[in-house]
């Protein structure tokens, strides 16, 4: 799968990434004060109202108190932010257990000390939706796969040298 950046389209996203960046949208538009819809609705629907709602809500709460503004765009839009992006890759790499990739990507955001706090909220509020079978899946870049070479014993021998010998 892709990874996720700036101005992907949202097509090829699943219903977890769907669920969680509409969610993200409208609670940063909510905050913004534009007319929104109410951000709790989608998590209803999916069942994570009453054990996740509050979860999200601190973590963004912890997250924009810490950071300039972030960029998010309205509920319909057909692309990601560069932001939304980097949001998406938070909470896939806490859904997966992989705390290192989510410290890279808030450690150009928070300090350390609102950086652990929200860890511990995003990773409440992951938890709750992998019980809910809403599981993000694996968008970490891929790295070109690693190729050994077998050299014969004599393949660093200096040919020049053995020419003049």
């Amino acid at each position: 799968m892709l990874p996720y950046v700036a101005e992907m389209p949202l097509a090829g996203l699943k219903t977890a990434e769907l669920l969680l960046l509409t969610t993200l949208r409208l609670w940063l538009g909510a905050h913004r004060r534009a007319s929104v819809a109410d951000w709790r609705r989608g998590l209803a629907a999916a069942g994570l109202l009453e054990d996740g709602a509050a979860d999200f809500d601190m973590t963004l709460r912890i997250l924009i108190a810490g950071v300039r503004q972030l960029d998010s765009r309205p509920a319909g839009h057909p692309r990601l932010s560069a932001d939304e992006a980097r949001l998406l890759r938070l909470f896939g790499a806490l859904q997966r257990g992989e705390t290192g990739d989510a410290v890279g990507v808030l450690q150009a955001w928070l300090p350390s000390k609102p950086l652990r706090w929200l860890l511990r909220y995003a990773r409440s509020f992951v938890g709750v939706m992998a019980a809910q079978k809403l599981i993000l899946p694996d968008r970490t870049a891929e790295e070109p796969p690693h190729i050994a070479l077998r050299a014969s014993p004599g393949a660093f021998l200096d040919r020049g040298s053995i020419l003049l010998q």
